[in-house]
């Protein structure tokens, strides 16, 4: 059996360990344990480290539940438990370039203002890849699939944002 498919299989039974390390860098990076395990199900091995004297490490890169590029550096043990030695968000690769500017994309979570079925709605803290020079958004498609499904229950969202709205032709005449 290969592998992943080890990993994957002790995954499933709930068979793994999460080192304290691996707690603090998820904490850093946002990172659940439901999105360890997506990343694990959704990922390759991307890395063997084969030179340490307690064993293979294993690198899996994948996605996490909201559509983040995600690291776990993993281990088997003898025992047939997964330990998770660390986990961590990945960033963009060198060389991801805005469409519209050329700038360097940058994963953050954003206030996103998405547009709908002639609707527009407001949701905090979406994953995006954002220009740093131009700010222009994209969104992975589990996000942009995620902001669909939020904009058809428009009428479940209690919280609203205010803002100041000026009539443009009025604004300098002082009738705002």
């Amino acid at each position: 059996m290969d592998i992943l498919r080890r990993i994957r299989r002790t995954v499933r039974v709930q068979k793994y360990r999460i080192s304290s390390h691996a707690n603090e860098e998820m904490s850093d990076d946002e990172i659940e344990a439901r999105d360890i395990e997506s990343i694990i199900f959704t990922g390759k091995v991307a890395r063997r480290f084969t030179r340490d004297p307690r064993g293979t490490r294993y690198e899996v890169i994948g996605d996490t539940t909201d559509g983040r590029r995600g690291g776990v550096v993993c281990r088997l043990r003898p025992s047939g438990v997964l330990l998770i030695i660390t986990a961590m968000q990945k960033k963009n690769k060198k060389g991801d370039r805005c469409e519209f500017c050329d700038g360097n994309v940058e994963h953050r979570l954003v206030r996103a203002r998405f547009h709908f079925k002639g609707q527009t709605i407001y949701v905090d803290n979406v994953p995006a890849w954002v220009c740093a020079r131009c700010q222009e958004r994209y969104f992975d498609a589990a996000v942009y699939k995620r902001l669909e499904a939020i904009a058809l229950r428009r009428g479940h969202i209690r919280k609203t944002v205010r803002f100041p709205l000026a009539d443009y032709g009025k604004v300098l005449t002082g009738n705002v």
